[in-house]
């Protein structure tokens, strides 16, 4: 059986291609992500939704915050929205 240039080099090109998605995929899977660079604010709820407030009504909340970085973190403001 005689198989074409054309048949030959789609095939080595789809194997190259391959071996280079498992390598890709064989280094994502480690789970390990770099360490970030800076400060990293992070919170578990970064929105909060009051409702219905009659005017006047005084409304708090508290957010966490937490820095996941490697540098400090420095809040300099903060915005109601």
């Amino acid at each position: 059986m005689r198989i074409s240039f054309w048949k030959r080099g789609t095939s080595l090109v789809c194997i190259l291609v391959a071996l280079q998605f498992m390598g890709v995929m064989a280094v994502a899977g480690t789970g390990e992500k770099p360490a970030p660079k800076g400060p990293l604010l992070v919170t578990p709820q970064p929105t909060f939704e009051a409702g219905k407030v009659i005017e006047g009504e005084e409304v708090t909340h508290t957010f966490i915050i937490q820095n996941k970085g490697n540098q400090d973190l420095l809040i300099q403001s903060v915005k109601p929205g």
